[in-house]
């Protein structure tokens, strides 16, 4: 939130000089469900989320595109993190069934984002792997 801040003044005079603005936040579909073991992970997802869709609210109106990817599972670092044995568990069972999403593929959808004309905002941006039910 922070750095969101930090930028908001940023944006806006790129916006008055008439550039293209995007600002893209990344949360989780783990906002939109619940899923045992990552109830504050989802909550932390929730707030990115709610949050998003206000700044929208707030710098649209300033030409300031807002947008948020919502991806399923992905493969990153954060899995190594995990403490609790339900949630290595579930990431472990889970890889044997389902591809996980790689930062390449939300890389790809940033840049389906930027690439829209000026007045297009894709709101919200949920990505998920293909074997992954909800």
């Amino acid at each position: 939130m922070r750095v969101i801040q930090a930028l908001i003044p940023q944006l806006e005079q790129a916006a008055e000089q008439g550039r293209v603005v995007d600002l893209i936040n990344t949360s989780s579909i783990a906002g939109q469900y619940v899923y045992g073991y990552f109830a504050v992970y989802s909550a932390t997802k929730a707030y990115v989320s709610h949050l998003t869709r206000h700044l929208r609210l707030e710098l649209g109106p300033k030409n300031i595109r807002v947008s948020m990817i919502e991806p399923g599972i992905t493969d990153t670092e954060l899995q190594a993190h995990f403490t609790f044995q339900g949630a290595t568990d579930w990431i472990a069972n889970a890889r044997k069934s389902i591809d996980f999403l790689k930062a390449g593929d939300i890389a790809q959808v940033v840049a389906f984002l930027v690439a829209q004309p000026r007045h297009v905002n894709l709101q919200q941006v949920v990505v998920m792997p293909t074997r992954e039910g909800t």
